[in-house]
């Protein structure tokens, strides 16, 4: 991921802006957030079965195969990225944040810092 990264970052000019968001955290999740996670599957579940008994099913199906190529290697280390783009960045700001399919759980858990599940970060190319 990282090596794509500085591929992707390497085009951009000084002054150039490079935004990442929604990536997976690596680190152990541990059971709570286990079991937030597969309430939220649960609740996701039991929404799109009602949006299909009001005959208002949402398009199903999409390939999801290379979009989410990093969450099957257990995540990112934004502060491992933030060095990987060092020296030529400034890491301008990286937040971490909880993301679920559930707007309640996503605020439930945005409320516990060490739940987060993803990041996103801003960084600056410096001048040459």
């Amino acid at each position: 991921y990282e090596a794509t990264l500085r591929r992707v970052a390497s085009v951009l000019l000084p002054g150039g802006v490079l935004y990442i968001t929604h990536e997976p955290l690596a680190g152990p999740g541990g059971v709570a957030l286990s079991a937030l996670d597969a309430l939220d599957f649960r609740l996701h579940q039991a929404h799109l079965m009602s949006l299909h008994l009001l005959g208002r099913s949402p398009r199903l199906g999409l390939d999801y195969t290379y979009a989410d190529y990093h969450a099957r290697l257990g995540g990112i280390d934004p502060d491992a990225l933030s060095r990987a783009l060092m020296p030529e960045f400034d890491t301008l700001w990286a937040r971490r944040y909880a993301v679920m399919r559930s707007g309640l759980l996503a605020r439930l858990m945005s409320r516990v810092p060490r739940w987060a599940n993803a990041f996103r970060m801003m960084a600056l190319r410096r001048a040459s």
